[in-house]
């Protein structure tokens, strides 16, 4: 063959054997996902089918069409108002939004009472610490200290630094600087990168008035009802719910 063995020759290079079961695992999690994803959209699919089934056989069996629709509205404003108005929603929000920007998982509980400064610095710093235990990872399954240098994997390292911190890295430049040194030369890249994110995006979430403004929108949207801020900014979330319920069904009666 190419690489000098003869058909059937046992491989017994201990870097092929662990890349081939890091493959193999990563295949059999994917296939896991694909089957998770299938099984969880079915749910979905068949939820929808026995809530669309039900109302018809009730309708079939004289229920009033009218009172129906107004339970689903009571519903969906309850629903969507309760998550909009919770004093969590807007730092749930956030901590959502800079898990994605930096691809880690966020406690929203930690940015309580937070101001988008201090919310935008722990996000970071949290990113930093994760990025080190990251670098040391990956230097430690693609140049494994107990392997020969000559079976190193400096190609692998480069493009996992180059997809988790958008970097342009190449192998032969990490050769360069050795496996003494890449450790401290990968985080200080990563902290580099996690530093230039841009985090003004977020700061809307940790308005004060975010939840508010969300449901003003949402009403807007689902029903075409604009509010008066000043007027409904002050109300209880479950006065401000009772209020939309109403303007609601005034809407709904006058399109019948």
């Amino acid at each position: 063959t190419r690489l000098g063995m003869q058909e059937g020759e046992a491989i017994e290079s201990k870097m092929v054997s662990r890349r081939i079961e890091g493959a193999q695992k990563k295949v059999e999690e994917r296939n896991f996902e694909i089957r998770k994803n299938l099984l969880e959209y079915d749910e979905v699919m068949d939820e929808q089918r026995k809530r669309v089934y039900e109302y018809r056989q009730n309708i079939l069996d004289g229920a009033n069409c009218k009172t129906l629709i107004l339970e689903m509205l009571v519903a969906e404003i309850d629903k969507h108002l309760s998550k909009f108005l919770n004093q969590d929603f807007g730092t749930e929000s956030f901590a959502a939004w800079a898990s994605g920007r930096l691809s880690l998982e966020l406690d929203h509980r930690n940015f309580r009472d937070m101001d988008f400064k201090s919310a935008e610095a722990y996000a970071k710093d949290e990113a930093d610490r994760a990025a080190e235990a990251q670098v040391l990872d990956a230097i430690e399954e693609n140049l494994p200290e107990q392997e020969d240098a000559s079976e190193w994997n400096w190609a692998a390292l480069a493009k996992i630094a180059n997809a988790r911190w958008q970097l342009s890295l190449r192998d032969r430049d990490l050769k360069k600087i050795g496996r003494d040194q890449v450790d401290s030369f990968l985080i200080e890249k990563a902290r580099t990168a996690v530093e230039k994110i841009d985090f003004q995006e977020g700061a809307a979430y940790l308005d004060k008035d975010y939840g508010f403004k969300t449901a003003i929108n949402w009403v807007q949207y689902k029903f075409g009802i604009t509010l008066p801020h000043e007027e409904f900014n002050t109300l209880e979330a479950q006065d401000f719910k009772s209020q939309i319920l109403n303007l609601a069904k005034d809407t709904y009666a006058q399109k019948e």
